[in-house]
């Protein structure tokens, strides 16, 4: 195994209609996949951040607490936050959750060019008919995801099957209960 990738401790959630549309080298040999790194800040990191850019400027009503705006902006970096939350001081625009989601979706872009982008999931287990084994583990993870538990985590789920089977909407419910963004990527 690739030890980059197994210390890393990423998520990752592979969706196909047809395994025969995924790369052999994906699902032969984790030794071929080659780990990029994209730092993002931690929790804390964005917590002192954010409380920092407001120590400078203690009459400032964000519009939202600290600890939410850390909460909310993972995948931001320290640069764009900082960015972020010093428009809304000199502008005197409040910040929200819409706002900080359009900045990160631009970021991703900026980063990534146009190799996906994120969505806000809308719905959870509810939506899934039937699938009681397969909601239980949505719950598990976002469960594990929500408390930060990376070792309570897979390294990865492939979901296969024919359209209309629910492989995205559980990845989407799984994303819905752990409160974070689903970045779907297309094909190359």
């Amino acid at each position: 195994r690739n030890s980059q990738i197994s210390n890393a401790r990423n998520l990752v959630f592979m969706i196909t209609e047809d395994m025969g549309e995924v790369s052999p080298k994906l699902t032969s040999d984790i030794r071929a996949i080659l780990p990029t790194e994209i730092p993002f800040l931690s929790l804390v990191d964005r917590q002192e951040t954010i409380k920092a850019i407001i120590q400078k400027f203690p009459q400032t009503d964000l519009g939202m607490a600290a600890n939410d705006l850390a909460r909310i902006s993972n995948g931001l970096s320290r640069r764009t936050l900082k960015q972020l939350t010093q428009e809304a001081i000199f502008t005197g625009k409040k910040l929200d959750a819409d706002l900080v989601f359009r900045r990160k979706n631009e970021h991703l872009k900026a980063k990534a060019g146009d190799i996906g982008s994120l969505f806000r999931s809308i719905w959870g287990t509810d939506a899934i008919g039937g699938m009681e084994h397969n909601q239980e583990f949505a719950l598990d993870i976002a469960s594990a995801m929500a408390r930060g538990d990376t070792f309570g985590l897979p390294q990865n789920a492939i979901f296969v099957g024919p359209k209309g089977t629910g492989k995205t909407v559980l990845a989407q419910a799984i994303s819905y209960h752990s409160g974070t963004d689903l970045l779907i990527m297309g094909n190359p």
